[in-house]
């Protein structure tokens, strides 16, 4: 069973560290960077 889920890029892991480095990557923050600019900037903070 999946255990760990980042729902903005689709990503799913059973591991710890492997979703740690996910949300370190590069490809997480450009997809939060884009997502963040459509949204409004409190509701970008709350999901940083």
């Amino acid at each position: 069973r999946i255990q760990f889920v980042c729902s903005l890029c689709k990503y799913r892991t059973f591991y710890d560290d492997e979703m740690s480095s996910h949300l370190e990557s590069k490809f997480h923050k450009e997809h939060f960077k884009f997502v963040g600019m459509k949204l409004p900037q409190q509701t970008a903070e709350f999901l940083q």
